[in-house]
């Protein structure tokens, strides 16, 4: 399998103002919900972000492959937060991960056993369900990933 690929996705200028939003309005239940996935952490309402669905549906991974997007979501990890080792479902088959800000150190994902520290407004793309991917424990306060998925088309 190929290494992620990692390139720009957004200017650090929308990260930061979209990090600064997020992290402002933790408390605000009208903004998140908690998945299974990583219960502790504050998972995105993608409904209340129109602006981040409009970009999603024009970006595309960076491969001749021809995906169409399946569904998009964010999540404010919190210190001591964990993913833990999985492979994403048919519906995520191609996955693009953005890092959109944090407080403390750039926290790595690990995919299929390589960490990758991705850049603010940078994205890791990779095959989601053929590539198993992680994070440890968070040291640093937050992290913000906005998360992308696709098929083929």
């Amino acid at each position: 399998m190929n290494p992620p690929v990692i390139y720009k996705i957004f200017d650090r200028s929308y990260c930061d103002q979209m990090y600064n939003y997020i992290v402002t309005n933790q408390h605000n239940p009208k903004y998140f919900y908690e998945d299974n996935q990583v219960p502790e952490a504050l998972t995105i309402k993608t409904e209340m972000f129109k602006g981040v669905t409009t970009k999603y549906n024009n970006i595309r991974p960076p491969t001749d492959i021809k995906t169409k997007p399946t569904n998009w979501y964010g999540r404010l990890y919190l210190k001591g937060n964990e993913l833990k080792r999985h492979y994403d479902g048919d519906h995520c088959d191609h996955s693009l991960t953005i890092t959109m800000g944090y407080s403390g150190e750039n926290w790595p994902i690990w995919i299929d056993g390589v960490p990758y520290k991705i850049p603010i407004g940078h994205g890791a793309y990779y095959r989601g369900c053929d590539m198993e991917h992680w994070r440890e424990p968070l040291e640093g306060d937050n992290h913000l990933q906005l998360f992308f998925h696709y098929v083929l088309e």
